[in-house]
């Protein structure tokens, strides 16, 4: 009886403690806190959900992400969602703590070229109990505890000792990262009570419709991040970062794409081309029609009317410094008195208002800062008799030396006059200071490459342009034929670019996440003119086969480039293993060809001494024609290997004379028209001493000399018709 007694109380206290419980739970009251106000001003990118369920439902069951998380960038990420998601999938509390929870997650700077996240989720009432230590103690993790700023702070270890993260929560709001720092951060902002808020954030919230995942951007920051992995952007955001405020945005995971549109702010009280632009009248999307395939990134400038947005801009720019304004102005009645020319007259009266920049996709001869300008004319022959007249009253005031190319029926002309262009569009012509010009179509393209004009001509001769690139043009018929800013962003050709001008390093993170960059096939950008904001809409299409697309344009553009890397890397090099038929003499080495199995096919012949190879080793394409003739002593190349197109003419590809596995003395390349592309001269390993290249028929390209493979003297740049192009003076690989 003693007992039943005991059980009987032991139940009614039990019952009523869990009563008293739920009583609780439903009387405490907790300040409401947002997720977002945890997150740092100095957050870059902020992503937030009101459903923290459904948000990773939508993302995690894409075929997108399926694809994204097989670069290495994304690895560690996938991995630590899948392993909450199974722990939420196991444990009733986890659920109940996280389930359909809102959530925010900010990209924050750790120091120059370092950075990590912070998270904050709402967990209602149950951020006033002692749910940390309680988890940790369910899981078995390691949990370290210490104050700061009258806060707890607890550091979990929940995997290997250097797998920490550090928690915190303030009301209703559990807060993480795996940076102490960055925790601490955010938790002196809480305690101030300031957060992320700011009146330019929050107009631009407000602005802004919310979706299930909203995406913000922090201009006065995204110099740094984006400048931590790749420095040469750093200088343009910076000046953007002046201008510009916030992005608020909704972002739709589609299956394929992302797609985000929303309203973008900018710090009015700061003058700036972007008031004059947020003024302006948008203008047609046509640039497109012009620029060839090739092109990596295309921005545009679009107005309506470019004398009212040039007037707009002179005002912008007295506003801002009255001083320089007048010494601009004062520069411009300078030239015009010069020249003896009425600038609103030769320029002025045919600008129709469009202004599209274009960097190309890398070619062997290309420079990192070439690139196009066109701007479009509302009458094409005005804008041909007022820059001849431009020409005519140049030639009268300076020594022109270069008279103009015909090429194909196109004249390129040569603006011998520095910095006059810069003085009317400053930023956008700073690498133009005595650009080339021809006129294709409605537009006048500028250039500081006479060849990147004549590429340009080939291809739009023969239709090779954006607009005739159906996967572009699909892209683009998603954005508003008139806009006032838009970028275009070929993500394969960018990659290109990137790689082609990077240093070892860049190039070794470049390769880790090629997966991630260059299945982004385009990534669009618009900007309309809406009121005191910017209507923003961005797209970034993602296309599994852009790989296997730019490979077979890899193959096509191969002619242009010259393999060096891989002879001077031995790349070509047998190195024979288990597979290989060791004897002694002459050895046939045979393997199952690829396509019929049922036949075989030999792919190396030579002979063997000691183990090695030595004497003339021949390779052949799977065609059975001849590949490479190669020279070999005791294992190592030694001699001059001849290496061949896979052709019935057996043309020669490449010569290259080795010593002991190094490239030394004369190094040739040939096109698969037998005419010579390159002639150079290598020493251990490194081109030292005359260079020469050739173009395709056969015309001297560039000339100059190498000292420890550095281009250094004297380097000369000739057309296609054989006319000097430019000369450049180097020094060690600097110009």
């Amino acid at each position: 009886m003693r007992f039943l007694k005991y059980f009987l109380i032991a139940i009614a206290i039990i019952t009523l403690g869990i009563g008293a419980f739920f009583i609780y739970m439903q009387t405490l009251k907790v300040d409401k806190l947002q997720c977002i106000e945890a997150m740092h001003p100095s957050s870059v990118i902020v992503v937030e959900t009101e459903n923290l369920t459904l948000g990773w439902k939508e993302v995690k069951e894409s075929a997108l992400w399926e694809s994204l998380i097989e670069a290495d960038l994304l690895d560690e990420y996938d991995a630590n969602m899948m392993h909450f998601d199974s722990l939420m999938m196991e444990n009733a509390i986890l659920r109940k703590l996280f389930k359909n929870r809102p959530l925010a997650i900010s990209v924050q700077m750790l120091n120059n070229s370092d950075f990590e996240t912070v998270f904050a989720i709402d967990i209602g009432k149950y951020g006033q109990l002692s749910v940390l230590p309680q988890l940790a103690k369910l899981f078995d993790y390691e949990l370290g505890e210490h104050n700061y700023d009258d806060t707890k702070i607890y550091s979990l270890c929940y995997d290997q000792p250097q797998d920490i993260i550090h928690l915190s929560i303030k009301e209703n709001l559990l807060i993480g990262s795996f940076s102490s720092q960055l925790l601490k951060l955010s938790i002196k902002e809480l305690n101030s009570g300031i957060g992320f808020q700011n009146d330019k954030f929050i107009a631009a919230q407000q602005r802004n419709s919310s979706g299930l995942l909203n995406l913000y951007i922090n201009y006065s920051q995204l110099h740094l991040f984006a400048g931590s992995q790749y420095p040469d952007l750093k200088p343009i955001l910076v000046d953007l970062s002046e201008v510009m405020a916030y992005s608020a945005m909704v972002a739709h995971w589609q299956e394929k794409n992302i797609q985000l549109n929303g309203f973008t702010n900018y710090h009015d009280s700061i003058p700036s081309i972007v008031k004059a632009l947020a003024k302006a009248q948008a203008g047609d999307l046509e640039a497109h029609t012009l620029f060839p395939a090739k092109t990596a990134i295309m921005m545009t400038l679009n107005t309506g009317n470019f004398r009212d947005f040039y007037d707009d801009l002179l005002k912008e720019h007295k506003a801002s410094d009255s001083i320089k304004h007048e010494e601009y102005i004062e520069n411009i009645e300078r030239s015009e008195k010069w020249l003896d020319l009425d600038f609103d007259d030769v320029l002025f009266s045919w600008l129709d208002g469009e202004f599209a920049l274009a960097k190309l996709r890398p070619e062997s001869n290309a420079r990192e800062l070439d690139a196009l300008m066109a701007i479009k004319a509302n009458d094409i022959d005005l804008a041909k008799e007022k820059m001849a007249l431009l020409l005519q009253h140049i030639k009268k005031r300076t020594p022109v030396r270069f008279d103009q190319i015909e090429y194909r029926n196109h004249h390129i002309h040569l603006l011998q006059m520095k910095g006059f262009f810069k003085l009317f569009f400053g930023g956008l012509m700073s690498n133009m200071e005595k650009p080339y010009f021809a006129y294709i179509d409605n537009y006048v393209v500028f250039s500081n490459s006479a060849s990147s004009l004549m590429d340009m001509i080939d291809d739009y001769l023969v239709g090779n342009t954006l607009a005739r690139t159906p996967s572009f043009n699909e892209f683009i018929a998603q954005f508003e034929p008139q806009c006032n800013f838009s970028m275009f962003i070929q993500m394969p050709k960018v990659y290109q670019h990137l790689y082609h001008y990077s240093n070892a390093d860049a190039r070794k993170s470049l390769k880790q996440n090629k997966n991630l960059l260059i299945k982004f096939a385009n990534i669009g950008c618009q900007l309309n003119s809406s009121d005191a904001f910017f209507e923003t809409s961005i797209l970034a299409q993602h296309d599994d086969n852009t790989m296997l697309y730019e490979e077979l344009e890899k193959l096509q553009n191969s002619a242009e480039e010259l393999y060096v890397d891989e002879y001077r890397e031995l790349k070509f090099k047998l190195i024979p293993d288990d597979t290989f038929p060791w004897s002694e003499g002459h050895v046939d080495y045979w393997v199952t060809h690829p396509e019929r199995v049922q036949d075989s096919l030999i792919i190396h012949e030579g002979e063997m001494r000691d183990s090695l190879l030595h004497g003339l080793w021949r390779s052949y394409y799977t065609s059975g024609r001849i590949k490479a003739a190669i020279p070999y002593n005791d294992g190592k190349v030694d001699g001059m290997a001849i290496f061949y197109f896979d052709d019935e003419a057996h043309n020669i590809k490449a010569e290259v004379e080795f010593d002991d596995d190094v490239m030394v003395g004369d190094y040739k390349e040939y096109y698969s028209n037998s005419r010579k592309k390159a002639e150079l001269t290598s020493d251990d390993g490194l081109f030292d001493g005359d260079a020469f290249y050739y173009y395709r028929n056969g015309q001297l390209k560039i000339e100059g000399r190498y000292k420890n493979g550095l281009r250094h003297g004297k380097w000369k740049h000739y057309t296609k018709a054989g006319e000097l192009l430019s000369k450049e003076s180097w020094r060690k690989g600097q110009e």
